[in-house]
């Protein structure tokens, strides 16, 4: 199969889109942890993509993959102070069809996407998750991240670990 990583088209399926977060976040949400992309509504998905730049990963039928890009802001008081710094970015809305993990799928939108930042003038890029999903903190760190602080989002029900990466310099390219 062939898979192929693009910005998301206003004529792409939120329907299809929302169904795999809940199917990427269905482990997390049976072991009680309420993460947004796991119980969100399409209207929901579709605010969250518009707020941010999203890319999609299909396998030229389907889409297989999702994860959405976010500039700082410094208008969002409900984001995590770190989240609104000048040359930070963050990403939300990661997702990989469950049958096709642990294939190097992730990592291919993780790529793409640290790639969009440093392009678009980010120095850093970051993300939030459950200070109680180990694996996929372990995850991150093998790719570089580190931790930067703890933050409590309203809608979710346990404490939040943002992890920041910086990216390469010109020269590290």
């Amino acid at each position: 199969m062939k898979f192929q990583v693009r910005e998301f088209q206003d004529s792409d399926p939120i329907s299809e889109i929302t169904d795999l977060l809940h199917r990427a976040y269905k482990p997390l949400a049976d072991a009680g942890l309420m993460y947004v992309a796991s119980y969100q509504d399409d209207d929901r998905t579709l605010r969250r993509i518009k707020t941010g730049k999203c890319f999609v990963l299909t396998d030229h039928e389907n889409i297989v993959g999702t994860i959405t890009y976010y500039a700082a802001d410094r208008n969002r008081t409900d984001w995590p102070p770190l989240y609104i710094e000048n040359g930070f970015a963050h990403f939300g809305q990661f997702a990989i069809e469950p049958s096709l993990q642990k294939q190097g799928l992730g990592s291919m939108l993780m790529d793409h996407v640290e790639q969009y930042a440093y392009e678009n003038d980010s120095l850093n890029i970051g993300f939030d998750t459950s200070e109680q999903a180990s694996d996929l903190i372990k995850y991150y760190q093998k790719r570089g991240y580190e931790f930067a602080a703890y933050h409590q989002w309203a809608d979710t029900n346990y404490r939040s670990v943002v992890m920041r990466k910086s990216l390469p310099g010109p020269s590290e390219i």
